[in-house]
């Protein structure tokens, strides 16, 4: 648990001085608990070992790409908008969406570009 909330402090800090808001978890487990608010660009996750938790509200105007055999999971009150202004690249890599909502104001026929299938 305590490490859960260092490294979720670190990744706060970090996601905070990087202009680009790009989260990149190489090969860590990283657990974002539902009392946690985190905001981000992009996501993506690598690595053996590597994991991406979440329980609460995440909104993604980017990419989410999970690059097997990182996997990302989500609990029971884990929701994830993709709220893009342009297209976005998603890849599950085999990791399924529990609650998912798009909502990606684009314009354009491809705003949501799949690299692999969606589970939800």
């Amino acid at each position: 648990m305590k490490k859960s909330i260092i490294t979720t402090i670190f990744l706060v800090f970090v996601i905070f001085l990087s202009n680009a808001q790009i989260i990149t978890n190489n090969s860590a487990k990283v657990r974002v608990s539902s009392n946690v608010r985190l905001m981000f660009n992009s996501l993506h996750n690598t690595g053996a070992n590597a994991m991406f938790y979440y329980d609460n509200q995440l909104s993604v105007p980017g990419n989410w790409i999970n690059d097997a055999p990182a996997i990302f999971e989500n609990g029971s009150n884990g929701t994830l908008t993709f709220n893009g202004t342009g297209q976005q690249t998603v890849k599950s890599s085999g990791s399924d969406f529990r609650k998912l909502t798009v909502n990606n104001s684009s314009g354009l026929n491809d705003a949501i570009v799949l690299s692999d299938n969606m589970q939800i």
